[in-house]
């Protein structure tokens, strides 16, 4: 006989699939919610759907890595990996057992921002669920011989992550752009860093950050808005964090011309990051930029650079840019994989490519076309319900309204040419730059 555990995880991974395979993308209009503020600061946020017996539910709460000491930095992080490893009455193992039981579980991360948790479970499930959710949420036990096997665990990843030019070039590239706050440090912290935390201070952490107050609960699925506020008001009322003050680190001043790390490791090709401090998400800019960096460097093989660098010259393996536009902080990068010898040209190709953007701007052909890639991917990003769950949260966290999806479209097609010419001279700043590589810098021989 098949156990609950086979049978649970099963089911879910088939009602999964079917949602991938049977339904039709969602439309915009499709991806409007129900949203109720709820007792204590918290937010509820709901999309009913009864095609498929399932629940998918996120919990954001305002305790990411923004909330810590740079001293100690990755408490955030490592506070939410162990609030599965013990919790209530509940042992780790314990957790892990009710986690199969239900065939998806807990699951606990931070990130910059925010601490994030999600559950999906059947609906017959979902008291279960939020009664182990509620544990690990509110009750952590942070046994020490956990506090431990966790702290070996994250210093081997981060012994690991080093062999990673990539994550070389990123470190060194955040660092120097923001400097020692939470935009300009890996959340997961640095070998010096973790081993400084004790047990107390994620106690503390917890006791600071985890509560209603900013909390957003997002249900999508098989449960109406009334259902979602009865069993959040049922587990997680009178919830309280204690609250505290958020460390100030100020961002450094932006470089004066083009700011260059080079980083010496024994490789055949260099990674280089090239980027400046930029625009944030809710800058009325924003879309204007989204368009021109699609044409610039972020739609794959359509675009500038990676035509010119790849498919015209062949001297790069990938080459793609992005605004990372975040609630607090922003920047524009370009990243670029090339063999040691041809660094130096592709870096100087693809500052070509961004001067003659903002020179010349863009043709309408490329702009219509930017567009109506844009918007016609738009709802195809939300073939399942974490990914719904994932963008409703975002535009919570926004500010935005419930029925932004209806408006994004819009908002991109409203975009000109003169728009993208202006965005590209006021945000991508190259007199005010970083370039961080990482190669075999004899061969390289980088002349920036």
């Amino acid at each position: 006989m098949r156990s609950r555990r086979a049978v649970s995880q099963a089911l879910i991974a088939a009602l999964l699939l079917a949602w991938t395979l049977a339904l039709a993308p969602p439309s915009a209009a499709a991806l409007r919610y129900d949203r109720e503020e709820l007792p204590g600061g918290a937010v509820l946020l709901v999309k009913e759907s009864r095609e498929l017996p399932m629940i998918h539910i996120l919990v954001s709460l305002p305790a990411g890595s923004r909330h810590e000491n740079p001293e100690k930095a990755g408490l955030a992080s490592m506070t939410a990996d162990l609030l599965t490893r013990g919790a209530g009455k509940r042992s780790a193992l314990d957790i892990a057992k009710a986690n199969d039981s239900l065939g998806g579980g807990v699951r606990v991360g931070a990130g910059r921002d925010f601490a994030t948790a999600t559950l999906k479970v059947l609906s017959r499930d979902l008291e279960e669920g939020l009664g182990l959710l509620a544990d690990v949420l509110r009750r952590p036990a942070f046994p020490p011989e956990e506090v431990e096997k966790t702290r070996s665990q994250i210093l081997g990843a981060l012994r690991q992550q080093q062999q990673k030019p990539g994550y070389l070039a990123g470190v060194a590239f955040r660092k120097a752009l923001f400097g020692g706050g939470a935009e300009g440090r890996p959340t997961r912290g640095f070998p010096e860093t973790v081993p400084r935390i004790q047990r107390a201070d994620l106690e503390a952490h917890h006791r600071g950050w985890y509560g209603m107050k900013g909390a957003v609960f997002v249900f999508v699925g098989d449960i109406s808005l009334q259902k979602a506020r009865e069993i959040v008001l049922a587990h997680f009322q009178g919830w309280e964090a204690a609250g505290g003050q958020i460390p100030d680190v100020p961002a450094p001043p932006a470089p004066k011309g083009l700011s260059v790390i080079k980083v010496d490791r024994p490789l055949r090709q260099t990674t280089i990051l090239l980027g400046n401090q930029s625009l944030t998400r809710k800058n009325p800019d924003f879309y204007a930029a989204r368009v021109l960096n699609y044409i610039l460097g972020g739609g794959g093989f359509e675009s500038r650079i990676m035509r010119n660098l790849r498919e015209e010259k062949g001297l790069v393996y990938s080459a793609y840019s992005y605004f990372d536009a975040g609630i607090h902080a922003g920047h524009w990068r370009l990243s670029l994989q090339t063999k040691n010898e041809s660094a130096n040209q592709a870096i100087q190709e693809s500052l070509a490519e961004v001067r003659r953007m903002q020179e010349s701007g863009v043709t309408e052909q490329e702009l219509e076309e930017a567009k109506a890639y844009i918007t016609g991917s738009f709802a195809t990003q939300f073939s399942s319900p974490s990914r719904i769950a994932e963008y409703i949260l975002s535009v919570e966290h926004l500010g935005f309204s419930p029925d932004y999806p209806d408006l994004y479209p819009g908002k991109i097609r409203a975009v000109t040419r003169e728009q993208i010419q202006e965005a590209a001279r006021k945000y991508i700043k190259l007199d005010e730059a970083v370039l961080a590589a990482v190669g075999n810098m004899a061969e390289a021989d980088l002349k920036y």
